[in-house]
């Protein structure tokens, strides 16, 4: 059943126009093992890359959130190397700023395969549940398989569609986050702060509005909003 379950997932990608392959995927993952929603996060050098697959925008928003909290379950098995299960999000304090937003949006459940070539790793599939428990043995086993395609995918392009305008989608994921360290070096100046010190800020506002830090580094670099006042305003 594993093999088949796998190959339906991976069939899936067949026909698919370049830049929703990968939600492709992750939506027959969400039909094949009975999810809430599932989303692909690209980690290279240690830097999120962002959410370059997911079958919905919720699914899309809570595998950002790594990004906005600077931690969560992508992260952890993307540095682990190896799968990260979290059965109840609830009663969990694993991460603490994912967490919270991810059980408001309504996840009860993630785990997370590291997506990975050799000793490489370049991110991670989340898969999430909508009720606490766990997905069983088998399904993860699945779900790492699949993680292997997609990794070979983005890497090399193996897979049953070519690599068209992928390379736009990770160009497009490259300029959200170079807005990011722009924004933070505006900020580090108008606090008076480490660079480090200055995305932490942003993601702290970013997680009290709801909103991607890249909205909130976008509103900086436009000169809508500068942290050093709202400190004087405090």
């Amino acid at each position: 059943m594993g093999d088949a379950r796998v190959d339906r997932i991976l069939g899936s990608m067949t026909g698919a126009s370049d830049r929703l392959v990968l939600d492709r995927l992750c939506i027959a993952c969400v039909d094949e093992f009975e999810l809430a929603g599932a989303g692909l996060v690209l980690v290279i050098g240690g830097t999120h890359r962002g959410a370059i697959g997911a079958s919905d925008e919720r699914a899309k928003r809570v595998a950002e959130l790594a990004f906005t909290s600077g931690e969560g379950p992508s992260l952890e098995a993307h540095e682990r190397g190896a799968p990260v299960s979290e059965p109840d999000l609830g009663r969990s304090s694993r991460w603490p700023g994912f967490t919270a937003a991810a059980v408001a949006a309504g996840i009860c459940a993630v785990f997370s395969l590291p997506m990975r070539i050799a000793a490489e790793g370049y991110g991670a599939l989340d898969l999430y549940r909508s009720e606490p428990g766990d997905l069983g043995e088998e399904v993860l086993d699945d779900a790492g398989r699949v993680a292997d395609r997609a990794t070979s995918y983005v890497l090399a392009g193996q897979s049953q569609v070519p690599p068209g305008s992928l390379t736009d989608l990770l160009a497009d994921l490259s300029d959200d986050r170079l807005v990011v360290h722009q924004a933070s070096g505006r900020v580090a100046i108008q606090l008076d702060v480490t660079p480090e010190a200055a995305l932490v800020a942003m993601r702290a506002r970013a997680f009290a509005q709801g909103c991607p830090v890249s909205e909130v580094a976008e509103a900086v670099v436009a000169g809508r909003l500068r942290f050093d006042r709202e400190v004087r305003d405090r």
